[in-house]
């Protein structure tokens, strides 16, 4: 497991105005979705916001859940979303 040092700045808004949800590190997805983390540039930029936090797989699971699902229901144009 790799420490990260505590971030005494701070920090700027989370990438294509996400809302960082908290949840498990541990999850179970559709392809799709697995797909969509692996190759969007959504998840590359949140992947690298979320370097410096405690747990960053808690945040970058949970919240690109959520946008999938969100996208899934009303659409890529709305977020402004490339895969």
């Amino acid at each position: 497991m790799v420490t990260r040092p505590p971030s005494f700045y701070k920090k700027e808004p989370p990438p294509h105005n996400l809302t960082v949800c908290k949840g498990v590190k541990n999850v179970l997805l559709d392809r799709e979705t697995a797909e969509f983390m692996l190759y969007s540039e959504v998840a590359s930029d949140l992947y690298n916001w979320l370097q410096d936090a405690e747990v960053p797989e808690e945040a970058f699971y949970s919240t690109l859940v959520r946008v999938r699902s969100r996208m899934a229901h009303n659409g890529l144009a709305q977020f402004g979303i490339k895969i």
